[in-house]
């Protein structure tokens, strides 16, 4: 009897199982940040370390989040980002503020660039916003943007808080991608932009 329970105990676990075995997610890759002509006619003599953003609205993950009535959080079925949210962006604003000819250069926090002019981002939106049962009308990107300045103790330089919107026709998952990726390339333009405008009239 004990064993016919035992055995019982081995079929059921395996039956569990198979029941809740999910499929791996498939990835969606977001191109790097590729600006064919500088946005600044020349490179201020200055470096920029930029931190690893925080992520709010369930974006501390590497899944796609959709935002449902502009309330509720979900993430899109059977995919994911090729990497967190937060890591993915702080390596646009990286590439961003290198390709962008507006500074001397920019590296990741902890790398092995010193300056005290730091950039903070809060990822307040990497969305797609969707409602009701239709599929998704636009790509959201909302980000607040801080530069410091840790000469100075940390001093506040600027701040900004942006919000840009990539709209369509997002009905496969190739368009959603389609669409975050024009979202990141307008944001992270207005970023280095923002950031030359800020540092080009900081007066320590």
């Amino acid at each position: 009897m004990r064993f016919l329970i035992l055995l019982g105990a081995v079929f059921l676990s395996a039956g569990c199982a198979d029941l809740f075995r999910s499929e791996p997610l498939r990835i969606l890759t977001l191109n790097e940040f590729d600006q064919a002509e500088n946005l600044c006619a020349a490179a201020l003599p200055l470096q920029v370390l930029v931190d690893l953003p925080e992520g709010y609205s369930g974006l501390e993950s590497d899944r796609i989040a959709l935002l449902l009535e502009n309330r509720e959080v979900r993430y899109l079925e059977g995919y994911k980002w090729d990497t967190p949210v937060p890591l993915l962006v702080r390596g646009a604003l990286v590439n961003a503020l290198n390709s962008g000819g507006c500074f001397a250069g920019a590296a990741r926090a902890g790398d092995n660039l010193s300056s005290p002019f730091r950039l903070r981002a809060g990822i307040r939106r990497m969305h797609f916003e969707q409602s009701g049962v239709e599929p998704p009308s636009a790509a959201v990107i909302s980000m607040d943007l801080s530069l410091r300045d840790f000469s100075r103790q940390g001093g506040g330089i600027a701040r900004s808080l942006f919000t840009v919107r990539e709209e369509g026709d997002l009905s496969s998952p190739y368009a959603l991608g389609e669409a975050m990726q024009k979202a990141l390339g307008r944001s992270m333009r207005e970023a280095v932009l923002w950031c030359r405008s800020a540092m080009e009239s900081y007066r320590p």
